[in-house]
């Protein structure tokens, strides 16, 4: 699957996201990001390689495109709580994976 930057809309707001051929580095806890998202810019960045420059697994870029998009969405939802909640959206993205890997979506 080929990764290419886009915009798309969530109701009636632009985002935009954009694949990264480098490793994000968590600043809060020395871990690593695989993406996030700016809700203010509404960008979702996504890192394509790992700390060695290594690509990642396209399943692993694809839960991670689902995760931050449902980061968005409820976010663009007034779900606030939900937004941050990690478990929630990883939830979320990985239950969408499934079913999208099922061809159900």
């Amino acid at each position: 699957m080929e990764f290419k930057n886009r915009k798309f809309k969530i109701f009636d707001s632009t985002w935009s996201i954009k694949f990264e051929n480098k490793y994000f580095k968590a600043e809060d806890d020395n871990g690593t990001i695989f993406g996030e998202v700016d809700p203010n810019t509404k960008t979702i960045r996504i890192s394509l390689k790992d700390i060695n420059g290594n690509p990642y697994k396209e399943d692993n870029v694809k839960v991670t495109v689902l995760h931050e998009l449902f980061h968005a969405i409820f976010f663009e939802g007034q779900y606030l709580n939900e937004y941050n909640d990690e478990s929630m959206v990883e939830w979320s993205a990985k239950c969408i994976n499934s079913l999208l890997n099922q061809h159900i979506i």
